[in-house]
């Protein structure tokens, strides 16, 4: 077999498509694997989703089935450079919540949800934060942190490997081509 190294610039719908994850981000920082939205649901806190630069409002993870009513949420913040989030929408079909976070010092967030968001596929959004800047070392600039989520809890949330444990194994595939030639890897 061989070993193939995983474009860290890669969306995370591709890698999702690659590693069988059942989150995918709309943005992460670019060029970490560690960043990904599935980093939510991996149980280490030592990874985490995080935004893109300047993007946090309006970034979001979607979940794919739960077959759970949402009823509590818990969501842990790292400490850091980071922008902390202190709202986030919860949807499922045309269910929508609002939901308030107010980090304790640990950075773990908790509320009930009310009434529950129905079963089905759930888009986590960010759509309030406390900004944090940092100036941009090559133009001077002025620039929003990421958000950054280490993990999100509910009933019936998925759960994944840790991220550093991340493989899969694929048969015969093509790699490229040689003039009209086919060339593939086992």
């Amino acid at each position: 077999g061989y070993t193939v190294r995983v474009d860290a610039r890669a969306t995370d719908a591709e890698l999702a498509g690659l590693l069988d994850w059942p989150v995918v981000a709309s943005s992460r920082l670019t060029g970490s694997l560690r960043s990904a939205g599935v980093a939510a649901f991996d149980g280490d806190h030592a990874t985490a989703w995080t935004t893109e630069f300047g993007g946090a409002v309006g970034a979001s993870v979607a979940v794919g089935e739960i077959a759970n009513p949402i009823t509590t949420l818990e969501i842990d913040q790292p400490e850091g450079d980071v922008s902390v989030v202190r709202e986030v929408e919860l949807r499922s079909g045309d269910e929508v919540r609002a939901v308030a976070l107010a980090p304790d010092a640990d950075g773990t967030a908790r509320a009930d949800i009310d009434p529950p968001l129905p079963a089905g596929s759930v888009r986590f959004a960010i759509t309030s934060i406390d900004v944090r800047t940092t100036v941009d070392r090559r133009f001077g600039d002025v620039v929003e942190l990421p958000a950054s989520i280490s993990e999100i809890r509910f009933d019936g949330a998925p759960r994944v490997e840790p991220l550093g444990a991340s493989s899969r194994t694929i048969g015969c595939a093509p790699i490229a081509m040689l003039g009209d030639s086919e060339l593939s890897a086992t």
